[in-house]
């Protein structure tokens, strides 16, 4: 009996010291989480430099939430050229006068007979068929990322060509910063001197990641 009493007041007392060291840890992560400041929005810029994608990214919330666009998806993908650009980019598509073609199926104005016409008819439907409607919206992954908004794109069709083979995503990747919740890093002193306005540190960790953008819309088997 006297055995059973010391061992229940042992369990007792071992609980006990699990308890005080869980409050301690606990304490000491909320002490370390309040000495802790958040690194400025213009620290975390200078930190992400030309990793900054200004197509794809923004800082502040967009005004335009988002705007639909349709790609010619067909057998060779056709991207879209406003998204997959460099600054100096001047293609021309054609030669002939803007008013002479209607976006990705070019007419010809000239006379043309009933059998023409039904083959130029049925030459449209068939390219329509390889296009897989898509639209560009801006995402909010939240505070806890920066940039806090993406501009990716959804394909608003599942099939295409008949409905015998789907529309796929094509993505490429983009650098992010992602927030560290609950850990704290000291900033030295050399790099300090290189953020303007930085006295603490002590900040929030940041890290860096990678995410996955969707750029295009492809007609494909699988």
């Amino acid at each position: 009996m006297a055995f059973n009493i010391s061992h229940r007041f042992s369990i007792i007392f071992y609980i006990f010291i699990i308890y005080l060291f869980i409050n301690e840890t606990l304490c000491f992560v909320h002490q370390m989480d309040q000495s802790c400041e958040e690194m400025p929005e213009e620290a975390l810029e200078e930190i992400l430099g030309s990793a900054y994608n200004w197509r794809y990214m923004s800082i502040t919330k967009p005004i335009i939430l988002y705007h639909e666009v349709n790609l010619e998806s067909k057998r060779n993908v056709v991207y879209d050229n406003e998204y997959d650009v460099t600054d100096d980019h001047l293609v021309k598509l054609t030669e002939e006068p803007a008013w002479e073609v209607r976006s990705h199926v070019k007419l010809r104005r000239n006379s043309t007979t009933p059998l023409q016409k039904r083959r130029k008819r049925q030459t449209i439907q068939s390219l329509e068929e390889w296009h897989c409607e898509s639209e560009f919206v801006w995402e909010d992954l939240g505070p806890d990322y920066f940039p806090r908004y993406i501009h990716n794109l959804k394909c608003t069709s599942e099939n295409c060509w008949f409905t015998r083979f789907k529309c796929k995503r094509r993505s490429f990747t983009l650098k992010i910063l992602k927030k560290e919740l609950g850990q704290c890093a000291e900033i030295g002193p050399e790099t300090l001197r290189t953020f303007d306005g930085l006295t603490k540190t002590w900040r929030q960790v940041w890290i860096w990641a990678e995410i996955a953008v969707n750029f295009c819309c492809e007609c494909a088997i699988y």
